[in-house]
C-alpha cells in the first residue's frame, strides 16, 4: 500500500480481511499484513503508543515479519495456500518500497502497488501519528512521483475516492 499517514491504509486492510471472511471457507484467500505500526502496539493492553525515535526498529521488525511470511509460503504444507500479504506502511518513496519489492521478487510473488490517493488535508486530520499537515503533504506528493525502474514487474492501482475503493475491494480478491 502507498499513502501518507491517515490515507486509509489500515482500514483498507481490515476491509479486505472482512470481505474474505464473508466468503465460503473453501474459497477464502488468507490475508496477512505487516506494518511498522504493529511495533508500537502494547501486547498486553492493545494500546497504540507511537514513538518516532523507535521507527528504525519498527521498520526492521516489519521487514523481518515480511521475510518470514514469504519464506513460510515455500514450506510444503503452505505452498498451495492462497494468500495475500499487504505491507501497511506509507511506502511513499521508491527507497521505502524497493526492499519489499526485491524480497517479494526473490520469492517469485506477484506484486501490486495500491495507491490510496486521499487528499493530504484529510490525511492530516485523521492520522494517529501526529504528523503535521506539511509533512503529510510532502509524503503525498512524493508518493505521486514514484517511478519504479522499467525492469520491475508489478501491477498498479490508484484509489482516489470511495467508488474506486469499493470497486477495488470487489476485484482485488477474485473468487
Amino acid at each position: 500500500l502507498v499513502g501518507p499517514p491517515g490515507s486509509g491504509k489500515s482500514k483498507f486492510v481490515k476491509d479486505l480481511e472482512k470481505l474474505e471472511n464473508e466468503r465460503d471457507v473453501l474459497e477464502r484467500r488468507m490475508i496477512f499484513s505487516v506494518s511498522a505500526d504493529d511495533y508500537f502496539v502494547d501486547s498486553d493492553s492493545g494500546e497504540y503508543k507511537f514513538d518516532p525515535n523507535m521507527l528504525r526498529f519498527a521498520h526492521g521488525d516489519c521487514m523481518l515479519r515480511f521475510a518470514t511470511f514469504l519464506h513460510s509460503l515455500t514450506q510444503p504444507t503452505l505452498a498451495s495456500m492462497r494468500a495475500t500479504l499487504v505491507v501497511d506502511n506509507t511506502n511513499s518513496t521508491l527507497l521505502e518500497i524497493a526492499p519489499y519489492y526485491a524480497l517479494a521478487s526473490a520469492y517469485r510473488a506477484s506484486i501490486e502497488l495500491v495507491h490510496l490517493d486521499t487528499h493530504p488535508r484529510v490525511c492530516a486530520e485523521r492520522n494517529v501519528h501526529g504528523a503535521p499537515t506539511e509533512r503529510v503533504e510532502q509524503m503525498w506528493k512524493a508518493a505521486r512521483e514514484i517511478e519504479p525502474p522499467p525492469y520491475w514487474q508489478y501491477s498498479e492501482r490508484v484509489i482516489t475516492d470511495d467508488a474506486s475503493y469499493q470497486r477495488y475491494l470487489h476485484v482485488a480478491l477474485p473468487e
